[in-house]
């Protein structure tokens, strides 16, 4: 009992020579935390807010530079660039002539007002096969095509939303390339669509068809000999007017279609007719020309027809049919020694 009376009596003492805070100590120590909070907390939030508004400055760099990488790498290959009204901006051609048929591609450049993006369309010989988009373009105005002489320059702004309200990073990159293509375009190369001269001594020679020569009617043709060149020829049956050979190929997408024919023509009689005809399988013909008494002149000639004007489909077909009303007495000749589809690239 002694002992918790002595204990009560020390723990007394020790309260009463306890010192307490006094208001003024505690305002002069929330102050002092006051003025360190302000600098400690910016610190805070700029060590935490950097990496994502460094990575918004990325953003909006890689998407200008890309803009400018893939416009510049196309205007590289361009034989023809027509520079084209918002919303598009410009469209390059080239023709690769390392394959045959020879391709065409085309691509355009255009703003999408509702993603806020650039659109690459490519086409490859009319034919749409790739759309790409590169985003981060806030108007039609941020991205900014100009050609002068064999220079192209291509300059693109990309804006990135930041981490705060109404904070943006952008980025602006431009680019100077030399092109192919100068003031004056130059002379329009020719290529092949499809061709064959024979050599092979069989229906299926040449490149670019889409099947072999195919005989109608109830006359025939065959590969001679003639004049050192191997030829075809088409024969008249004793028991028929008409005998034709066919072959198809694809027409659409090339520009400014030509047909080049070397054939000799012999032996008419009054009223024989060779036609010359191109048209759309299963679909009406064109006849480019007609030949009759007169035109036999006995030696191979060079024939060329513009198919420009006239309906161009993917599985076209070519004919020469020959006709007669003399069945059993006309001993016309037709030898048809090349026959080439050939397109003009113009920069026009």
């Amino acid at each position: 009992m002694k002992n918790k009376r002595l204990n009560s009596f020390f723990d007394l003492e020790f309260l009463r020579f306890q010192n307490g805070i006094s208001l003024l100590e505690l305002a002069v120590t929330l102050a002092i935390v006051a003025v360190i909070s302000v600098p400690l907390i910016g610190i805070i939030s700029q060590i935490f807010s950097s990496p994502l508004q460094w990575n918004a400055e990325m953003t909006a760099t890689n998407e200008s530079s890309q803009v400018v990488q893939f416009i510049s790498d196309d205007a590289l290959q361009a034989q023809k660039i027509t520079i084209l009204d918002k919303p598009d901006y410009v469209t390059f051609e080239w023709v690769n002539h390392g394959t045959f048929p020879s391709i065409i591609y085309s691509v355009t450049y255009s703003y999408d007002e509702d993603s806020k993006s650039i659109k690459r369309t490519e086409k490859i010989n009319d034919d749409q096969t790739s759309i790409s988009s590169y985003d981060s373009i806030d108007s039609y105005e941020d991205v900014v095509i100009e050609k002068t002489g064999s220079l192209v320059k291509v300059t693109a702004t990309s804006t990135v939303d930041g981490i705060f309200e109404n904070a943006k990073s952008t980025s602006t990159r431009s680019a100077l390339t030399r092109v192919l293509v100068a003031d004056e375009p130059p002379l329009p190369p020719t290529y092949l669509i499809a061709w064959d001269d024979f050599e092979t001594k069989n229906f299926i020679g040449g490149d670019g068809w889409q099947n072999d020569w195919v005989v109608n009617g109830n006359g025939s043709a065959s590969i001679i000999e003639d004049s050192g060149n191997q030829v075809i020829k088409i024969f008249r049956a004793e028991n028929t007017q008409i005998s034709n050979i066919e072959r198809k190929l694809k027409l659409s997408g090339h520009p400014n279609p030509k047909l080049q024919v070397v054939m000799r023509l012999e032996n008419f009689d009054s009223g024989d007719l060779v036609y010359v005809q191109v048209g759309p399988s299963g679909g009406s013909f064109t006849t480019l020309t007609t030949f009759s008494k007169g035109s036999d002149v006995g030696s191979y000639q060079s024939f060329v027809w513009s198919l420009t004007s006239m309906p161009l489909a993917n599985e076209s077909i070519v004919r020469f049919q020959v006709y007669t009303p003399n069945i059993g007495t006309s001993n016309i000749g037709v030898f048809i020694d090349q026959v080439e589809f050939i397109s003009e690239w113009s920069n026009d």
